[in-house]
């Protein structure tokens, strides 16, 4: 895992106090279907995301989630791009991104298939973000977020991280209040659709954990 002082990313770090629990959160990023609805003004994110899937490999320890999202606009430059974007979901609740823009035709050019790690990229961000519980009604949320050295400026770094906190406070308001209309309908949970394949893998892996850890703790001594 990269972290902010590897010198490799203009990484700036941010902190969230939740009052929805860390399950909630953990779908949201699980599911990046959202960013049309939710981020448009902060990310620029068009409704192509809604309209595309992500391909979803089990880990053992939480899922990989890939995808390509064609003709975007690209965070703090001009024209379109076709962005990649990979990132793991790992027990218990850490987000590690990192997104690639591409010049149009890319991911055509790949079959719509990840591109080689060799292939020149305009623009590469990474992120990590880590979820933790504090109750079963609320959460802390850490994040740091920022572009690669190559080709940007340290005030770049700034910048994503100003737009990074725009975006999480879109994400807080959509959660917290999702956390309130579910508290007002005890024992109603969501139905999973096909599109949340990420969401209900990551947690049957956690489940699985919990009775795991629940059999070791009530294993008689020898």
């Amino acid at each position: 895992m990269i972290g902010p002082d590897d010198g490799i990313y203009y990484l700036g770090k941010g902190e969230i106090e939740y009052k929805a629990p860390a399950e909630l959160i953990w779908d949201n990023l699980l599911d990046f279907s959202h960013l049309g609805y939710v981020h448009a003004t902060s990310f620029g994110a068009t409704d192509a995301w809604g309209k595309t899937r992500p391909i979803i490999t089990s880990l053992e320890t939480g899922i990989r989630a890939d995808r390509w999202v064609l003709d975007q606009p690209p965070l703090f430059s001009e024209g379109r791009v076709d962005q990649w974007f990979t990132y793991d979901f790992l027990v218990p609740g850490i987000l590690i991104l990192k997104t690639f823009n591409f010049p149009l035709g890319t991911a055509e050019k790949y079959g719509l298939t990840e591109p080689p790690v060799d292939e020149a990229w305009l623009q590469n961000s990474y992120s990590v973000h880590a979820i933790t519980p504090v109750t079963d009604r609320t959460a802390r949320y850490f994040f740091t977020f920022g572009p690669h050295v190559e080709g940007s400026a340290p005030e770049l770094g700034d910048k994503f991280l100003e737009v990074a906190h725009f975006a999480f406070a879109e994400d807080q308001a959509i959660i917290e209040a999702q956390a309130r209309t579910m508290s007002e309908f005890p024992g109603v949970r969501p139905m999973p659709t096909s599109a949340d394949r990420g969401i209900t893998l990551f947690h049957g892996i956690v489940n699985k954990a919990l009775k795991a850890e629940q059999s070791a703790v009530h294993e008689p001594s020898l």
